[in-house]
């Protein structure tokens, strides 16, 4: 019986790590959206956040030209993100609600200590990441809306 228990517990232990090295803090596992900009439709996986992200793109090892990831986070706070685990280049959009606030462009690959860290210019609630040279290709700007359809 005393085995059965320790055996039942492990196998608890290891679901929850797997939980959270695919989903890093979300509580929830990703969802998606349609998210708009300029008349330009993204297709984003929403991952809500609890804190800030440390996986970024959760191992993936690009982006598609119109995909994008989409961290919403519960309240608008000055967020610091260590772009680690990327695997190519990406531009980072920093929103609070519906409006662009700034962002990071051809945010590149780095590893360890190596990595920088990105500060949002201003408290935001959601950041999004596209594949580097999305924002310039469609002349994005501080002020534009970023529309996000739940699917």
């Amino acid at each position: 019986m005393k085995n059965k228990l320790i055996i039942g517990i492990t196998v608890l232990a290891v679901l929850l790590g797997l939980w959270i090295y695919q989903f890093g803090f979300s509580l929830t596992p990703p969802r998606s959206a349609s998210l708009t900009i300029n008349g330009e439709t993204f297709s984003v996986e929403v991952v809500a956040m609890r804190d800030a992200p440390q996986s970024d793109l959760f191992g993936r090892t690009r982006l598609g030209e119109r995909n994008g990831m989409l961290f919403e986070f519960p309240s608008a706070e000055v967020r610091s993100i260590r772009m680690k685990s990327i695997k190519s280049p990406v531009d980072i959009i920093w929103i609070v609600d519906d409006t662009i606030v700034g962002f990071e462009k051809n945010v590149s690959p780095a590893s360890g200590s190596d990595a920088p860290v990105y500060n949002s210019p201003k408290a935001v609630n959601r950041v999004l990441e596209v594949g580097a040279g999305t924002v310039e290709k469609f002349r994005w700007g501080g002020g534009d809306k970023a529309q996000v359809i739940f699917l």
